[in-house]
């Protein structure tokens, strides 16, 4: 049987609370059933000894901003390549950004996670996170 493929999108992996919280979800999945993948969108380098611990295969995009429209051509060109089955996004602001590539890719199964209700979102912010809705 062939394994779901699933990527967890997200914008750093800097070892704090979600993050920790996103590999160990990630690394904890059955292996004979899943096979796992972490997307930092921001970093340019990571501790490759502390992520190596957790077995995960890891891609660093590098971009410096939210709004740099490549990542959205980055991801599609991650996901395009890799037929992942689902894409599980982390964090507000990146939901669109791993979205709609995700289904442009073909990708079955979006999620977008939110861990907070954010009093401080502008109207812009809404308005970005209504289009990922569209697409998850």
């Amino acid at each position: 049987m062939r394994k779901t493929k699933i990527i967890y999108i997200i914008p750093r992996l800097a070892l704090a609370g979600t993050e920790k919280h996103l590999l160990a979800l990630a690394s904890g999945l059955n292996k004979s059933a899943f096979s796992a993948s972490v997307c930092s969108l921001f970093d340019k380098k990571i501790d490759e000894k502390k992520i190596s611990y957790y077995g995960l295969e890891v891609f660093r995009l590098g971009r410096k901003n939210v709004y740099d429209p490549r990542i959205i051509l980055d991801l599609f060109n991650v996901f395009n390549k890799n037929r992942y089955d689902i894409v599980h996004s982390y964090l507000f602001s990146f939901h669109y950004l791993a979205a709609i590539p995700a289904k442009m890719a073909g990708v079955k199964t979006v999620i977008t996670s939110r861990r907070e209700i954010a009093g401080w979102k502008k109207l812009h912010h809404h308005f970005l996170e209504n289009i990922a809705n569209l697409f998850s």
